[in-house]
């Protein structure tokens, strides 16, 4: 499924993936004092603009781009990010 405004859910996507890459450099650097909250917060994010837009996360290339920091940020927020397998 398609969503219209594909160019801009899609760059909205990858804004976010930035903004969480930027968090886990500043949990590397030990600088976030509520790492759970603010992944949880990253994640709920993410996830409403998606169900609000219609977006189909697996099959947006800015977020699958991202995928390993998204998987990290789910992990510290105690949720699970489900991919479905092409085959």
């Amino acid at each position: 499924m398609r969503v219209a405004g594909d160019a801009y859910v899609e760059q909205a996507v990858a804004d976010m993936g930035s903004v969480a890459r930027a968090f886990l450099e500043r949990l590397h650097r030990d600088e976030v004092i509520d790492a759970r909250g603010e992944a949880a917060l990253h994640l709920r994010r993410l996830r409403e603009f998606a169900r609000l837009h219609g977006a189909p996360l697996d099959e947006m290339q800015s977020y699958r781009e991202n995928i390993t920091g998204w998987r990290a940020i789910a992990r510290l927020a105690g949720s699970v990010i489900e991919t479905t397998q092409a085959g």
